[in-house]
């Protein structure tokens, strides 16, 4: 009788090693390239980009409206193909992590053009709110990727609060191209959902 009883617990644990080895080959067959790259990249046409004065107090913001109405700002963070990808308050750009207390004093803010659609595009800058009531002079850089270059790098002066200026309008024609530049100030507070 224990000699049937063993060969049978045998017979079970056979047949638990097939059933665990056939569902790790099932599983090691699922995995395919596209899971295997890790993290989503996003495809980008342009990158507008903001920096001012590290450890500023003040929290100044990036504005950019594209040919569909849409406008992108820290309100309205997703715009379709416009997103802005981060957006800098100024004060608390401060951490816990377990190494500790990490502070950035880096000011920056990154908006995305992810798409090319023709039309009308405004590049605006607006001093949100002025912490230590000091003039900052942000630089934006507008860059095109594909083929890559330099739209513009535009530094201006800030000061009150709720100032915007104007940094680039443009037209984008269906292959990419930039035409019709303007630095006209055209308000894009005013025209915000």
């Amino acid at each position: 009788m224990s000699g049937k009883y063993l060969l049978s617990l045998l017979d079970y644990f056979v047949f638990l090693l097939v059933v665990f080895v056939a569902l790790f080959a099932m599983s090691f067959l699922s995995i395919n390239e596209e899971n295997k790259k890790g993290n989503v990249t996003e495809k980008a046409e342009f990158i507008i980009e903001m920096t001012w004065r590290d450890g500023s107090e003040n929290d100044i913001d990036l504005w950019v409206a594209g040919p569909e109405g849409n406008i992108v700002f820290f309100g309205h963070k997703d715009g379709k193909f416009i997103v802005l990808d981060r957006d800098d308050v100024g004060i608390n750009n401060t951490m816990i992590t377990p190494q500790g207390i990490m502070t950035n004093k880096t000011r920056r803010e990154v908006a995305t053009i992810r798409k090319i659609l023709p039309g009308t595009y405004t590049v605006n800058v607006m001093m949100f709110r002025n912490r230590d009531g000091q003039t900052e002079r942000p630089k934006i850089t507008i860059r095109q990727l594909n083929p890559y270059r330099e739209v513009v790098e535009k530094e201006v002066e800030l000061t009150e609060d709720g100032e915007e200026q104007t940094i680039l309008t443009f037209d984008l024609d269906e292959k990419g191209n930039i035409t019709n530049k303007s630095e006209d100030y055209i308000s894009l507070f005013q025209k915000a959902p």
